[in-house]
């Protein structure tokens, strides 16, 4: 079974990337303080990526790809438009906000369409 393999796989891809930014930022003078809540934000952030990236491995193969490509895609670049309006207080322009108003309709009508 392909599903077991894959979390042990993106494990391992998580675990080399660590190793390997470690390596590449050894020597270099880090002035931010980790902080018990930095920390906490960084593995929050890295649970959030592991499981978009599990969830794209799984249903990358069982969905269309004419729909599950513009959807992953978009509601990526949609989230995080709303992380940085409502976390980082990031304001949005006229035109951004019609941007993303007209991304939400695309993919609302490609997944209607699709059905």
């Amino acid at each position: 079974d392909g599903n077991a393999e894959m979390s042990l796989f993106l494990a391992a891809a998580f675990v080399s990337s660590t190793v390997v930014s470690l390596v590449t930022s050894k020597g270099q003078k880090c002035e931010t303080k980790f902080t018990k809540k930095l920390i906490l934000l960084a593995v929050l952030s890295g649970i959030c990526i592991f499981t978009m990236n599990y969830l794209n491995l799984k249903y990358a193969g069982e969905l269309p790809s004419q729909l599950f490509f513009p959807v992953i895609n978009g509601s990526m670049v949609i989230a995080s438009s709303v992380v940085a309006v409502t976390l980082f207080k990031e304001p949005l322009n006229r035109r951004q906000l019609i941007g993303m108003a007209g991304g939400l309709a695309s993919l609302i009508a490609i997944c209607l369409l699709q059905a």
